[in-house]
């Protein structure tokens, strides 16, 4: 090379480029006279790896491990072949072996991590929450794998972001959006009052209808003083509510409970009120059909689900829940029936020993279970494009919030808090889930309305505080 001075500054140049490389891009295989021997280990190691033959991999390093006890790739590869294997502790020991020799090696952060994961499921699945949570804490802080964030905070309460919206200590149920997202109407159990039924007094339940704004505020009743008024459902234009109404005056030969309900709609501008049923008979769970020309009921009078024309009020049964008329595999029992959004089908679900999520056309034929055959599923409602459902099923012990396609496929777990839950209603946009929850170990009149937002994840820092709040209440 004629100018020897270029000739040095590239020999320099490559140099340092190596110098950079190794200690930076391939840390795991740092300079090493012995490198070419141990490479050979570690290469067949890492081929054991990947073929899925973690115990040829615990045979070779533990022989080289007594030659080389100081060499962090045999304990990292060592750890990775325990935790392929399920063997947490072990993996752990070895990540920690590893991470002493070399504690800037990200790969054997993430492992141990992974490690310290596992090994938290198993303590939070045998209730030894304060140390699953300790673990929890760990891996928090020191991984950067979403997946893992998400699955701690399904395990802890739920990813998607969770509002309380009522706090009143009286039972709230049943929450539907207005068709405009701003509003949302409900009933609460406000009084207990004694009623005489022949036998003995009992202590009846007695609810009222309320509207409140989507922040839980401008709370406001739309029932009189002495009546008890359950289910409210808009309309789709927003200016009427449909709803079932207890007959004060019920007929008493062979009834237990006032069971005696009829369905009204009143107008939300005027105030004035509209009776359509009067069969001294269960008359409830009324909504209206995607067009307000029709209203949908469960009524037993007409044996179980039944739409009424609002122009003359003529009453067509869809679906009897009398089991005699009923093939073995039909269900009885229809409860909280709903139009899709485009007013083809109809949603609901049924059962005695088991309820499961129905859907049928909205002529009542063409019946389609949608729950599995070891599920019960219950409280079905539509997203406004139809392609979703949500509902609320106990398959995993507590009653938790799940979402499916409307084909019944892709079910997907929304909330692990293990509360109780009932009656879940998209909002307009698709983007929130109402419903009420309460504690488990709570009576019934402390259920609460709360908002699911399915667009907004809990974030890692929020994550953190929620698990340390946790180990407070586990201290």
């Amino acid at each position: 090379m004629k100018n020897p001075f270029l000739f040095f500054a590239i020999f320099l140049f490559c140099a340092l480029v190596l110098v950079i490389f190794l200690k930076t891009e391939n840390q795991f295989f740092p300079f090493d006279p012995s490198f070419s021997e141990r490479g050979k280990e570690i290469a067949l190691a890492k081929d054991f790896l990947e073929k899925g033959n973690p115990d040829s991999v615990i045979t070779l390093l533990s022989s080289a491990l007594k030659k080389n006890p100081g060499d962090f790739l045999i304990h990292f590869f060592l750890a990775s072949a325990y935790f392929k294997k399920n063997e947490l502790s072990l993996a752990e020991y070895q990540c920690e072996k590893a991470s002493k020799l070399n504690p800037e090696s990200q790969k054997v952060k993430e492992l141990l991590c992974d490690v310290r994961f596992e090994k938290a499921k198993e303590k939070w699945q045998k209730d030894e929450k304060r140390k699953a949570l300790f673990d929890f804490l760990f891996v928090l802080k020191n991984s950067d794998k979403k997946e893992t964030t998400e699955k701690i905070a399904d395990l802890t309460g739920g990813r998607f972001k969770i509002e309380r919206k009522t706090n009143d200590l009286v039972a709230d149920f049943a929450p539907r959006f207005s068709p405009d997202g701003k509003k949302v109407a409900f009933h609460s159990d406000t009084s207990f009052l004694l009623e005489d039924y022949g036998l003995k007094k009992r202590l009846v339940k007695k609810s009222k209808i309320f509207v409140m704004d989507t922040q839980g505020k401008e709370k406001m009743c739309l029932t009189s003083k002495d009546s008890s008024e359950k289910f409210p459902s808009f309309s789709k234009d927003g200016k009427k509510i449909a709803y079932e109404k207890e007959n004060i005056t019920p007929r008493t030969d062979s009834l237990v409970f006032n069971y005696d309900r009829d369905i009204f709609v009143k107008d939300l501008h005027s105030g004035e009120e509209e009776r359509l049923t009067r069969n001294d008979v269960y008359d409830a769970l009324a909504s209206f059909s995607p067009d307000n020309r029709k209203i949908l009921f469960v009524s037993d009078q007409y044996g179980g689900i039944c739409v009424m024309d609002l122009d003359t009020k003529k009453v067509k049964s869809l679906y009897q829940c009398e089991e005699k008329l009923l093939p073995k595999t039909s269900p009885p029992l229809p409860f909280y029936p709903s139009f899709s959004f485009d007013g083809e089908k109809i949603l609901f679900d049924a059962g005695f020993a088991q309820r499961k999520i129905y859907l049928m056309d909205k002529d009542g034929e063409n019946l389609k279970c949608l729950s599995g055959l070891e599920n019960e599923d219950f409280f079905p409602s539509f997203s406004p494009d139809d392609e979703r459902l949500a509902f609320i099923s106990n398959r995993d012990e507590a009653d938790e919030l799940y979402l499916m396609d409307s084909d019944g496929t892709q079910e997907r777990r929304l909330t692990f808090d293990g509360m109780d839950k009932k009656y879940p209603c998209f909002s307009p946009d698709g983007k929130t889930i109402a419903y009420v929850a309460k504690p488990v170990e709570q009576k019934d009149h402390y259920f609460e309305i709360y908002f699911l937002n399915l667009e907004q994840v809990i974030s890692k820092n929020e994550l953190i505080k929620r698990i340390e709040k946790l180990l407070e209440m586990f201290s």
